[in-house]
């Protein structure tokens, strides 16, 4: 992506407020955040709360709970993933 594009993207990303279109959500979300990440674990808490049926995962420092856990924690990170995504696929 070019860096202009990037930029811009950050930079409306941070700075627009989504709680009024988090609550909207009706589809199966997994959120995923980490203990020490830069963006506080008590907000995916609030998100949790906010969307239906949602669930939650927070990865603790010890377990590479920064702001990228797929990279930290690759294993444990993919294999929430597919817990989940198994889950709604044998609803369907």
């Amino acid at each position: 992506m070019p860096r202009a594009f990037a930029a811009t993207l950050l930079y409306n990303h941070l700075h627009t407020d989504w709680r009024d279109q988090i609550v909207r959500i009706r589809q199966p979300t997994l959120i995923i955040g980490g203990r020490k990440s830069m963006i506080p674990w008590q907000s995916q808490v609030w998100i949790n709360q906010s969307i239906p049926d949602s669930e939650l995962e927070i990865f603790e420092a010890a377990e590479g709970g920064g702001h990228l856990m797929f990279i930290e924690n690759p294993d444990k990170f993919n294999r929430r993933v597919l817990q989940f995504l198994s889950h709604w696929r044998s609803l369907s």
